[in-house]
């Protein structure tokens, strides 16, 4: 909420006492599994739907802009709109997001839409489920060129444990061509989400996350923003 007059201007934020959702999962005391991690998406897709039903496309979605509410639950916001469209139609391109979670058109600054959204939210689950990035390569450039030809697997030693149903829930984000890529809507009807097992979700290593935190934080510490890093990719 803004409030304006003629010098000065006044925006009002929400406080969010809870940590991100990463420090959330690994300061946890309960066992987490797939079950919950499904749960966990469920709540982003819902917050994804609100933003894509009025044309607002959020270019930064990321595990670091997803926030629990509190310490002691598991409920969710987005946020940091700092990046945030809103899509009036025209064509809208840009050069911004960080590195290992933008969509192939961000990358060839080509038509953004609500599915770039999308496209991150595959790179997000990939990682809660793993802590490994799927595109993260040794240079900016090597990741670039691993998201525009869809470079991942699902074959890493960490995926033993995961349903082929979330695979299948991943997969159906990471297409180059955006339309081939589920809405919000579409996915809070995929199986995965639908019919969460709580009773045969297999758990997963805490310790792979706090390994991708580790590997990543210094990564992003310097230059988080796309546009700097597509002018010096080695940098």
């Amino acid at each position: 909420m803004v409030y304006q007059d003629s010098d000065t201007i006044i925006q009002i934020l929400e406080y969010l006492k809870g940590p991100e959702l990463f420090m959330r999962i690994l300061e946890a005391s309960e066992d987490l599994t797939e079950f919950h991690i499904a749960g966990f998406i469920f709540h982003i897709l819902t917050g994804l739907e609100y933003l894509h039903a009025r044309r607002i496309v959020h270019l930064d979605l990321k595990p670091e802009n997803i926030v629990c509410t509190d310490n002691e639950t598991f409920n969710l916001k987005i946020i940091d709109f700092g990046l945030a469209r809103r899509l009036d139609g025209s064509d809208i391109r840009v050069m911004e997001g960080t590195a290992d979670f933008v969509s192939p058109e961000v990358v060839k600054y080509e038509s953004i839409s609500t599915a770039s959204d999308m496209w991150s939210l595959g790179v997000v689950a990939y990682i809660l489920l793993t802590g490994l990035s799927p595109f993260l390569g040794d240079s900016k450039s090597e990741t670039f060129e691993n998201i525009t030809s869809v470079r991942y697997t699902f074959e890493e030693k960490e995926f033993d444990p995961i349903s082929e149903s979330c695979k299948h829930f991943i997969s159906s984000f990471l297409h180059v061509e955006p339309s081939e890529r589920l809405s919000a809507n579409q996915a809070l009807n995929h199986p995965w989400i639908l019919h969460r097992n709580r009773k045969n979700s297999a758990g997963f290593e805490k310790r792979n996350l706090r390994s991708y935190l580790a590997r990543t934080r210094w990564i992003h510490a310097s230059k988080a923003v796309l546009h700097s890093s597509l002018k010096d990719p080695e940098k």
